[in-house]
């Protein structure tokens, strides 16, 4: 190596910063370190917030077609029985979710209910409030499933003032037998 090759890679390895910019100093690299420990804490609870609500309004879509899907399988079938058990099937997409028949999905925490109601509003002929009706609906009558549904918060979102521990859902789908 000739002694001005070597000065030209000696000057760029010493050669002063460019104008606007300084080399870190030992302190800089400690204060970079403490605002990256204040700032990604935040973000990851916002990372992790959006996460969370958007399985919240999965769960919520999910009730809803949960929903509908009982009372389309009870209108065509007509049996409360394959009513639940399409219910059951289509809330099996949520995280979670453990399907029960309830007598009054209003009162109950979380649960469904298939109902069947005639036209004098009097239940249909082999239904009951307890589920697993296997008499056929008749035509013209009306078929109400109510879902109520209990979504937990993954996240510590409850930290917030006005959001509880959990989300209720509640949906309901009405539709005439054929």
């Amino acid at each position: 190596m000739t002694a001005g090759t070597w000065r030209r890679l000696h000057a760029r390895r010493h050669a002063p910063v460019g104008p606007g910019r300084r080399r870190a100093r030992a302190g800089d690299i400690g204060a970079a370190a403490v605002e990256f420990a204040l700032v990604v804490p935040i973000l990851l609870f916002l990372v992790f917030g959006i996460v969370d609500f958007g399985l919240a309004m999965f769960s919520q879509t999910m009730v809803a077609n949960a929903a509908r899907e009982g009372a389309r399988t009870a209108s065509l079938e007509g049996t409360q029985a394959n009513a639940e058990f399409a219910v059951t099937q289509a809330m099996s997409g949520i995280i979670g979710a453990k399907p029960v028949v309830v007598a009054d999905p209003t009162t109950a925490s979380s649960g469904f209910q298939v109902k069947c109601t005639k036209s004098d509003g009097t239940w249909c002929t082999g239904w009951s409030a307890a589920g697993g009706g296997t008499t056929a609906a008749p035509a013209g009558a009306t078929v109400t499933v109510t879902i109520k549904y209990q979504y937990k918060w993954i996240t510590p979102i409850q930290i917030i003032k006005g959001i509880g521990s959990s989300l209720t859902m509640t949906r309901q789908s009405t539709m005439v037998v054929e």
